[in-house]
């Protein structure tokens, strides 16, 4: 990243995972070359600035290799993971502080309405110790109660953009009342 921009990581990222690549090829995909990682954001901000976006990011898990089948390596709506996203210079946009763990959403949303594009390649997903099993971050603050509170803000600011699910499953998170939330953007 240069002066023109800000990139925002988690301190739970574990690695950088290609997401193309044949199954026979797990052990290439993890990235964790400093200089190779580096490069590889700088190439995402700069792909970000020529796409006329001011929000970047990856592919929201590692588990969605299983998904990506090359045709789309590149997406200019949708959803980036609050683990790693990037803004540039004249973004406009600010998180409210009102939201506890669902920032992510708001921030995608706030970009979706205001700038219209976003920029994701696809190519790439960082990968992440699970959410409610550790110290740290927002562990102190996250609760069921606070997912559903933010989750009643972001529908006040963006109504049926936000949609919810339960999670169901056997992870830490799902016993910890996280909440599944998608977007439906309009554009």
């Amino acid at each position: 990243m240069d002066s023109e921009g800000i990139l925002f990581l988690d301190d739970d990222l574990e690695y950088l995972c290609r997401c193309y690549g044949g199954t026979d090829e797990a052990a290439t995909r993890k990235v964790t070359d400093a200089e190779m990682i580096h490069a590889i954001i700088g190439q995402t901000a700069q792909l970000a600035r020529e796409a006329g976006a001011y929000f970047f990011g990856w592919e929201s898990s590692e588990s969605t290799i299983r998904y990506y089948g090359g045709q789309q390596p590149f997406a200019f709506t949708g959803f980036v993971n609050g683990c790693a996203m990037g803004f540039l210079k004249g973004h406009g946009l600010s998180f409210d502080e009102r939201i506890v763990a669902k920032n992510d959403y708001d921030i995608c949303c706030a970009n979706a309405f205001r700038n219209r594009i976003l920029f994701k390649d696809c190519r790439f997903a960082w990968s992440q110790r699970e959410t409610f099993t550790g110290a740290g971050g927002q562990a102190c603050h996250r609760n069921s109660v606070t997912e559903q509170r933010d989750v009643h803000l972001l529908r006040e600011k963006y109504g049926d953009v936000i949609r919810t699910g339960a999670l169901g499953g056997t992870r830490k998170r799902d016993y910890a009342g996280a909440v599944k939330v998608t977007l439906n953007l309009p554009f």
